[in-house]
């Protein structure tokens, strides 16, 4: 259900009314306590369960060991485990999702006043989507770069095996900061107000 007001005129739900992923409530004591299950941090956090319970799930039994560490060959180079193939996919669902939800979904500064426009400009869109994945993308590069990681034993993979990963998610990060900036930028070239505006402490989206 909803805790916020659906009516145009005083539209105060965290996502728009064609989000795609919503924010659901969780009324654990009426009138006192709430549970807000954001979609951003429902995904983040399911896909972390989901790799714990995958893994102990096939680290049970030898052929779960050795179905995960099997190498595979893919169709434009390199050798990686199935474990690695599994995780690189599902992570790839979980960037997919969670770029859908802030891009398409989320209701920036409870913008959306009613019809087709959402209340902010597209470059300003495109600017908080963007660092939202940064985040994400940051919060990913930690995983494959502790070398005592449990995502090791998980996809049968050693540290220096899976620095590959770690490489490729801060080039991910980089990407994601640079399109931050940039839509910013742009964001405030519009306004007129670029460079000055982006030396602004706080800065200024009105």
């Amino acid at each position: 259900g909803t805790l916020c007001s659906t009516s145009p005129n005083t539209y105060t739900c965290p996502d728009v009314p064609w989000a795609v992923l919503k924010t659901r409530n969780w009324i654990l004591k009426e009138g006192t306590l709430v549970l807000k299950l954001y979609p951003g941090n429902i995904m983040f956090y399911s896909y972390l369960l989901l790799i714990v319970l995958f893994g102990a799930f096939t680290s049970m039994n030898v052929r779960g060991r050795l179905f995960m560490k099997r190498p595979v060959n893919l169709v434009f180079g390199g050798r990686f485990t199935r474990g690695e193939v599994l995780l690189s996919l599902w992570t790839l669902l979980l960037v997919a999702l969670f770029f859908l939800y802030w891009f398409h979904d989320h209701n920036y500064n409870n913008s959306w006043q009613g019809g087709e426009y959402r209340g902010i400009t597209e470059s300003e869109q495109w600017a908080r989507s963007t660092g939202q994945l940064a985040v994400l993308f940051l919060s990913l590069a930690l995983f494959p770069a502790s070398r005592n990681s449990v995502m090791h034993r998980i996809l049968g993979t050693s540290w220096e095996a899976s620095l590959w990963a770690h490489r490729v998610i801060g080039y991910a990060v980089l990407a994601a900061v640079i399109a931050h900036m940039v839509s910013w930028y742009k964001f405030y070239d519009k306004k007129h107000t670029f460079p000055q505006a982006i030396f602004d402490v706080p800065l200024d989206t009105a």
